[in-house]
C-alpha cells in the first residue's frame, strides 16, 4: 500500500507542477460557471412561466434537482468526457517517452500497484474538479428550500462512477503509446464509442442487439441516478467497467515487461 501511495503522490504533484493542469482547472471553472448560470436562468424563467399560467404547483417537488443540479452535472459528464482524455494521456505516456517506465517496471515496486498509483493520481485530480462545483451547490442549498440533498448526493455519485470509469480508459489508452496525443484522441474515441451505444440501440432491429447496446450505454445507466434512483445493477455495471479498464491498463504494461 506505502507503495501505491508514494506512486500515487508522485504523479499527483506531477499534475499540479505543470501549466497544462491550471489551464484545464481554469477551462472547467469557466465552463461549468456557464453551465450553471445557464441552468440557473432557465430555471427561473420556467418558475416565471407557471407562476403566470397558475401551474406552478404541478412542476415537481424537488424542480431545483430536475431543472438545474441533474441538468448542470450532465454538462458537466460532457466536459470532463473532453477534459479527462487530456488530464489522463501523460500518466503513462510520459513516462514512456522519457524511458523512465524501463526503470518503474525494475523497481521493486509490484506492477499492479503502480498501475493503481497512476489511476488514483488521475481520479483524484478530476475530484478535485468536481469539488470546485459544490460551491455553486452551497448557493442553491442555501437559497432555495426546495432542494433535495438525497438526489444532489446520488446525481454526484452517479458522475463519479462515470469520471472512475472514464480515467481508467485514459490510463489504458496511456500504456499502449508514448505520444501523449495519440492517447488523449483514443481515449476520447472510446468515451464516444460508449456515449453512442444508447441512440443505436434504439435504431437497431434486433432485440438482442439492442439490449446489449442499451445496457452497455452510460447514459442509461446515470440517468437512474439522477432521477434519484440508486440500482445495485448500475453500480455493478460502472463497477465493473472501472475493473475492466483498470485490468487492461495493468495487462499492457505487464507485457511491456517481455517486449
Amino acid at each position: 500500500m506505502s507503495k501505491m501511495l508514494a506512486i500515487f503522490s508522485r504523479d499527483i504533484k506531477s499534475f499540479f507542477q505543470s501549466p497544462v493542469a491550471y489551464i484545464i482547472i481554469a477551462g472547467f471553472i469557466i465552463f461549468s460557471g456557464l453551465s450553471f448560470y445557464y441552468r440557473v436562468t432557465n430555471f427561473r424563467e420556467i418558475i416565471t412561466a407557471a407562476q403566470d399560467s397558475g401551474v406552478l404547483d404541478g412542476l415537481k417537488q424537488n424542480r431545483i434537482n430536475y431543472f438545474v443540479i441533474s441538468p448542470m452535472l450532465g454538462d458537466l459528464g460532457y466536459i470532463l468526457m473532453f477534459l479527462i482524455p487530456v488530464i489522463t494521456m501523460k500518466l503513462w505516456s510520459e513516462e514512456k517517452r522519457a524511458r523512465t517506465d524501463e526503470l518503474l517496471l525494475t523497481s521493486p515496486v509490484p506492477v499492479s500497484m503502480v498501475v493503481l498509483g497512476k489511476y488514483l493520481a488521475g481520479l483524484v485530480f478530476v475530484m478535485v474538479l468536481l469539488g470546485i462545483t459544490l460551491v455553486d451547490v452551497l448557493f442553491l442549498f442555501l437559497a432555495h428550500s426546495g432542494f433535495d440533498a438525497g438526489v444532489t448526493a446520488l446525481s454526484y455519485f452517479a458522475i463519479f462512477l462515470f469520471a472512475a470509469t472514464t480515467v481508467g480508459i485514459g490510463l489504458f489508452t496511456s500504456t499502449l503509446t508514448e505520444n501523449q496525443i495519440v492517447s488523449s484522441v483514443s481515449c476520447l474515441i472510446i468515451e464516444l464509442v460508449f456515449a453512442t451505444f444508447g441512440g443505436v440501440a434504439e435504431s437497431v432491429r434486433s432485440p438482442v442487439l439492442a439490449g446489449v447496446l442499451g445496457y452497455l450505454s452510460w447514459f442509461d445507466h446515470l440517468r437512474n441516478f439522477f432521477d434519484g434512483v440508486m440500482m445495485s445493477g448500475d453500480i455493478i455495471f460502472f463497477a465493473g467497467m472501472i475493473f475492466i479498464w483498470i485490468f487492461l491498463a495493468y495487462q499492457s504494461v505487464e507485457s511491456s515487461r517481455w517486449r
